[in-house]
């Protein structure tokens, strides 16, 4: 079993990094059903994308193998990223605030505060997923029962 080598490192320029990037697009849009736009992709862009790569490589097999590994990782990638959001998004969405509609985490407007008591508090600073991480192990250490070390 020969270990695949890509260029090191891949520069936002390179014919590598740039076919990657396709192929995970690529994936994407397969996962959420949009195959036409996947095909129209990988018919233009991807190809022209590894056109440039088996220009600049010597041994056509050896590149067609690292062409090859770069898709499996990038298709390992997003399979990686779809199980990270199945075991997130229920936990996220438990943190979400009640107006937010579960399955988005957008921002939303601020209604209009007409008491100036209220108006005068500064706004609260956006949430982001580490303070969202933090709440949970807090939580865990309150717990009754939990070890602490």
């Amino acid at each position: 079993m020969s270990t695949v080598i890509f260029p090191s490192p891949l520069s936002e320029s390179s014919p590598w990094s740039e076919a990657g990037e396709l192929y995970r697009r690529i994936c994407m849009l397969r996962v959420r059903g949009q195959g036409v736009e996947a095909a129209r992709l990988q018919s233009n862009e991807l190809a022209n994308a590894i056109d440039r790569i088996r220009e600049s490589e010597l041994d056509g097999a050896e590149c067609d193998a690292k062409i090859g590994a770069l898709f499996a990782r990038e298709a390992e990638r997003v399979a990686d990223a779809g199980v990270l959001a199945e075991i997130l998004l229920p936990l996220l969405r438990d943190f979400a605030p009640a107006e937010v509609p579960p399955a988005s985490f957008a921002p939303r407007a601020r209604p209009v505060v007409s008491d100036p008591v209220l108006s005068r508090r500064p706004p609260a600073p956006a949430r982001g997923i580490a303070d969202f991480i933090d709440e949970m192990i807090q939580q865990e250490r309150a717990a009754p029962g939990h070890a602490r070390p």
